[in-house]
């Protein structure tokens, strides 16, 4: 079922609901910057099949959420709490978190947030719990073409006229299950968010990365939900060594590494994700490092 809801602050978020097994968790999917929910299509219909309840929602400004005006509205915890309102309007207590890159950094912030309404597990693919590109190369692309962007950013009837904002674009199609280069996936989202979003994205989390590292990772280490992180093994964006970095901070973690794969795993290699994931949710007792 398709609703919206008005988060903290009145943004406006959109968010798919169906229902399940009640004696299952509900699986709750965060995707990334620049996507939309439906990069979750195959995984949600995977696991509807097996009975398990799914939610998945647009970041604000992304799909069919709103476009926020003010920079402010893109403070990296503002994500976390849009969660959290839609948890308690759909009356969710018992869920496992999964989150792909800015997704995934948006579920740890969601864990430190809120420690007394974890999730029973927690799924982190392709995730950096620390900002993973170098200042002005964003997605690891030239400095020049990040400079470029970001000039074109502050153009909005260029980017009106160029770069019309396709909000229901679905991720889960053929087309986009094909590789393209970092400037390629980075030029395609700009169907479903407007590009200054995109930007205002990536500066909160640099920013929030960078003033509470620390405090990050001393909660990371006394985590104790158990964890299953997912890398590919091409990925530049978010290269397999920040995948490493959190399996070595999370005592209660694993790592699958899938092989060939690069920075899109839901949509590119969504079978395999299936499969480690189903394997990890039906897994009783604690993760351990291996």
């Amino acid at each position: 079922m398709e609703k919206y809801i008005r988060g903290h602050d009145n943004a406006q978020i959109f968010y798919v609901s169906l229902s399940g097994d009640t004696k299952k968790p509900t699986l709750v999917f965060v995707h990334s910057v620049g996507a939309n929910w439906t990069v979750w299509k195959t995984e949600i219909s995977y696991f509807q099949r097996l009975g398990y309840p799914c939610l998945a929602f647009d970041l604000r400004a992304h799909g069919l959420s709103e476009v926020l005006g003010k920079d402010e509205a893109y403070s990296f915890p503002n994500f976390a709490k849009d969660l959290r309102k839609i948890l308690d309007t759909e009356k969710i207590k018992k869920f496992i978190l999964v989150g792909h890159s800015f997704g995934g950094g948006i579920a740890i912030n969601y864990c430190g947030s809120f420690p007394k309404q974890l999730p029973e597990k927690l799924i982190l693919v392709e995730t950096a719990h620390r900002y993973p590109f170098e200042h002005h190369r964003e997605f690891h692309m030239n400095p020049y073409i990040a400079m470029i962007l970001r000039f074109l950013a502050e153009h909005q009837k260029f980017t009106n006229v160029h770069l019309p904002h396709l909000r229901e674009l679905d991720f889960s199609t053929d087309f986009h299950r094909k590789q393209r280069s970092n400037l390629g996936v980075f030029l395609e989202a700009l169907h479903v968010t407007p590009l200054r979003s995109i930007l205002k994205c990536i500066d909160e989390l640099q920013k929030w990365s960078f003033d509470h590292l620390q405090n990050t990772e001393k909660f990371l280490e006394t985590l104790k939900i158990p964890v299953l992180i997912v890398s590919g093994s091409e990925d530049e964006v978010v290269p397999l060594r920040f995948q490493e970095e959190l399996h070595h901070l999370i005592k209660k973690s694993e790592l699958k590494v899938v092989t060939g794969a690069y920075h899109r795993i839901p949509t590119q290699n969504p079978e395999e994700l299936c499969s480690v994931m189903q394997d990890f949710l039906e897994k009783k007792g604690r993760s351990s490092k291996k």
